[in-house]
């Protein structure tokens, strides 16, 4: 009898629902829900067309021309309006304050979020003068919505972003309805176009099931294109795309993703891009940075209030070494068949009519500052170089402090192994950087130098340089330090060192009867670098046949040499002019002359030769050979001991 009580008490309760429904006019909550929403949110909240609620276990509104207005400060009057909503209510987290909204259909809705320079957004719902962040309100929680003919306004003063997206739902015969997206605006400044086809339905709740969508897009001067899913699509919880992405310089990334790349000339890339918790994954991809082959995956680490962290590891089976100008401030080459944007050629052109040689582009610090990385690099052959080979290189970025360790350049056989840290926490750039030249081939060195080509030594040495500033020429023209190089042993063109020595008579005869090796006892090279200053101490190579002398200096500030080479032969030979030479000039204007004081001194002796006779011409002209051997484990000694001396008193 009482299970058959029970079921006349829930008969009855069922029937006076039913009852309930037929004679209740759901506009008479109107004003109610109006009045409780505005009280709510401190914004008006108005529903000016009908309200129908069906009663069921998750019961069903539909509403019509609503309006929700905006906080005073927003560009746009309202936040929402629509013509017509349906939506499912889920009432068992409504009992715990919580607002989940299971479907959603909305008509012709125009949604305008904002937020503005001082960090304030409208779409936090609740009163802003709430003291209990609790009292503020959350936003609904949304599982699946279509919307017909929507748009979506965002404007954000702060990251110069204003965005227009056209939204729309429409028939697919496969899948029954998909979402299209169309919009423009800007997006941190830069221009934005894109359009976006989706799945079905729109699952913004849904953090499990992966989302279709295909989209093209052009960002500034980046094009792309993407195609996959998108797991919650609101928190962008996951993500598996192909992107193909093309621009004129990768440093315009950093305006976009806040990560900071340095110039290169055109690229066009692709590869499969993963969004994992913080981490955004672009694995697999190839392309061209400019006239390069680039290969490998990267990862950037994006957390809230932390610095962006990169790591990433890049190959180039082809390296041409222009494209790497960017991380010094020189443009890419823009002669046939090298890649350039137009930007680049204008920047390329205005720098070769200028007198200067070396980047004086600013170096931008704050990007230095902005972000952490750890990238390994590897070049496997290089083009636009003879005498380089191939380029090993791994860079560390830490708290504005960004190292090379090491840098490797295959050179002319031998290797160029160097340590260089730039430290960009200051007002101006500190650069400490160390070098080691080992086993480059002097015949590898001058490829194209038929004369050269005859010659061999091996060259060793080392080097090392401190200095600040705001560029590269900056930087050398403040610059201290050494630089020491050694050749024992091997053999040169004899041809070379007659020439060097103005010998016309040797070598006309070496032209004409062919060239002989002469031996080299040793070559060094000992300068000192002060304030941007090179000062030959010890520059000399001894052979066998002729001890050449360099004395001078070069200065990297105002980009001008001053040198004279001193060719004194050791043997007797026919036909010298007994005078050294003189380089002089700047890096970009440099001339080649003999000493004239000395020219004309063996002119007239050539004269006053003449006037007693042709024996006298030949007395005039015969070299009594002053050269003399130099003490080669002497100079080698000092040039390490000045080389090693900077380096041991460590970095900065």
């Amino acid at each position: 009898m009482k299970s058959h009580r029970a079921w006349y008490w829930l008969g009855g309760v069922l029937a006076a629902f039913a009852i309930l429904a037929l004679i209740f006019d759901s506009n008479w909550l109107k004003g109610p829900i109006e009045r409780m929403v505005t009280a709510k949110t401190g914004r008006e909240f108005r529903i000016e067309g009908n309200l129908d609620i069906i009663p069921r276990l998750t019961p069903r509104l539909t509403v019509e021309r609503v309006r929700f207005a905006n906080p005073p400060w927003a560009q746009e009057p309202e936040t929402l309006r629509l013509e017509k909503a349906e939506i499912s209510l889920a009432l068992l987290p409504l009992l715990r304050g919580k607002i989940v909204l299971p479907q959603v259909a909305l008509t012709k809705p125009v949604i305008a979020l904002e937020r503005n320079e001082a960090g304030a957004n409208n779409w936090t719902l609740g009163r802003a003068d709430a003291e209990d962040p609790e009292q503020r309100g959350e936003p609904p929680q949304i599982g699946l919505l279509t919307v017909d003919e929507g748009v979506l306004l965002f404007h954000d003063a702060a990251q110069k972003t204003s965005l227009n997206v056209q939204v729309q739902t429409v028939a697919d015969g496969e899948s029954g309805r998909s979402l299209k997206v169309a919009l423009q605006g800007t997006w941190h400044g830069q221009r934005v176009v894109a359009e976006a086809r989706g799945g079905p339905m729109l699952a913004l709740a849904d953090t499990e099931t992966p989302y279709p969508l295909e989209a093209r897009f052009a960002i500034g001067k980046l094009d792309g294109h993407v195609a996959g899913t998108v797991t919650g699509l609101v928190a962008l919880a996951a993500a598996d795309l192909k992107l193909e992405a093309r621009g004129e310089s990768l440093s315009e990334l950093y305006a976009l993703t806040g990560v900071a790349l340095p110039p290169t000339p055109p690229y066009r890339i692709s590869g499969q891009l993963i969004r994992e918790a913080a981490w955004w994954r672009f694995h697999d991809f190839d392309g061209h940075v400019g006239d390069s082959d680039l290969a490998g995956s990267a990862d950037v680490l994006m957390r809230e209030g932390e610095r962006i962290r990169l790591e990433a590891t890049l190959t180039s089976q082809v390296l041409d070494i222009d494209d790497l100008g960017g991380f010094i401030g020189a443009n890419p080459q823009t002669g046939p068949g090298e890649t350039a944007s137009a930007a680049q050629a204008r920047q390329a052109a205005a720098k070769e009519a200028s007198p200067r040689m070396l980047p004086d582009v600013p170096l931008k610090l704050d990007r230095l500052r902005a972000m952490d990385a750890d990238v390994r690099f590897a070049g496997r052959s290089i083009r636009g170089a003879k005498r380089l080979d191939d380029l090993d290189m791994h860079l560390v970025l830490k708290d504005g402090v960004m190292t090379l360790k090491p840098l490797k350049f295959g050179v002319a056989g031998g290797k160029v192994v160097s340590t260089l840290a730039l430290d960009g926490r200051g007002n101006k750039a500190g650069l400490d950087g160390e070098f080691e030249f080992r086993r480059i081939d002097l015949r590898k060195l001058f490829p194209e130098n038929r004369t050269v080509a005859k010659s061999t030594g091996l060259i060793g040495g080392r080097a090392a340089i401190k200095g600040e500033g705001n560029s590269l020429a900056e930087v050398l023209g403040d610059a201290d330090g050494s630089l020491g190089l050694a050749m024992t042993g091997g053999q040169v063109s004899n041809l070379v060192l007659e020439l060097a020595g103005l010998d016309a008579a040797e070598a006309l005869r070496l032209l004409f009867t062919g060239d002989k090796p002469v031996q080299i006892r040793c070559a060094v090279a000992d300068v000192e670098i002060r304030d941007g200053m090179l000062q030959t101490r010890s520059v000399v190579v001894d052979t066998t046949d002729t001890n050449l002398n360099v004395e001078g200096r070069i200065n990297l500030g105002s980009e001008e040499l001053d040198l004279t080479l001193h060719p004194l032969p050791k043997d007797y030979s026919l036909a010298v002019l007994r005078t050294p030479l003189h380089l002089s000039g700047t890096f970009k204007d440099l001339a080649i002359r003999p000493d004239k004081k000395l020219l004309v001194r063996g002119g007239i002796a050539a004269i006053l030769g003449a006037i007693a006779g042709p024996a006298g011409v030949l007395v005039a002209m015969l070299e009594s050979g002053p050269g003399e051997d130099a003490d080669c484990g002497r100079l080698i000694a000092a040039a390490q001991r000045h080389a090693a001396a900077p380096a041991a008193a460590g970095s900065p």
